[in-house]
């Protein structure tokens, strides 16, 4: 947590004039006086942070592990992070085409619209994806967000070179991608999770099997994709030594 700060700190001992101002804004901070006429700057919004740290998380691997000419992205899924996940993975590859493919339309409209609103730029196309296995076999990019106990993501809907960023379902018994899928791939992660825990406990792949980590791709210790066919994964349920509260 940001620490308590007085009035008086805030105008002579940090560093960076208008810094206070500018972590009001980014956490949506709110001032409370004490008793002594002092502000605490502990009120801090989290959540839209933890948002923003995870949709970054995902596309800094997206970065080594998606293909560099990557135009398609399928997003699954219409909770909160979908709209910083179609912006984060927007920033690191030249994206022509957003999907959301949900339970429901009505769902799907209004992700599209949040999307839209929060500054996805305009030249890039959002759509609503139908049947989620024509979706998977025309995109380069698939975000799976939630908790399933079913996958969704099946092999065989998966075409050679897709990058696939699984995201969440922390669980032994939550699964976002089949196990073909999970057998065949090359796998990175932040943190075991269901989607490794479950073939993992049955036999069907090794911890060694996993690549590395997402410290290992920014660090250089692994040069990430190798080939354009390759099916890359990124598992991330995240981990407290990314969070920055």
């Amino acid at each position: 947590m940001i620490p308590f700060i007085s009035s008086e700190q805030k105008q002579t001992e940090l560093p960076f004039p208008g810094l206070i101002d500018a972590l009001r804004t980014a956490f949506q901070e709110q001032d409370h006086a004490d008793a002594n006429g002092d502000t605490s700057l502990a009120n801090v919004g989290g959540w839209p942070l933890t948002l923003g740290q995870t949709a970054a998380r995902s596309a800094l691997a997206s970065s080594y592990l998606s293909r560099a000419n990557s135009r398609r992205l399928l997003i699954i899924g219409t909770g909160e992070l979908t709209v910083d996940m179609a912006l984060a993975h927007s920033a690191v590859r030249s994206i022509e085409q957003v999907s959301v493919w949900g339970r429901t339309a009505e769902e799907i409209e209004q992700t599209l619209l949040a999307i839209r609103a929060a500054g996805l730029p305009e030249h890039i196309q959002l759509t609503a994806a139908g049947d989620l296995h024509e979706a998977l076999i025309s995109v380069d990019i698939v975000c799976a967000i939630g908790a399933k106990q079913s996958p969704l993501i099946e092999a065989a809907s998966v075409c050679p070179g897709t990058h696939v960023d699984l995201i969440g379902g922390s669980q032994l018994d939550m699964r976002e991608a089949d196990d073909d899928l999970m057998r065949d791939a090359t796998i990175f992660l932040d943190t075991l999770a269901g989607d490794l825990l479950q073939p993992i406990a049955t036999g069907l792949i090794a911890v060694g099997s996993v690549q590395g980590e997402l410290a290992d791709l920014a660090c250089g210790r692994h040069a990430g994709r190798i080939n354009s066919w390759q099916v890359t994964v990124f598992k991330s349920a995240g981990t407290a030594l990314h969070a920055p509260l």
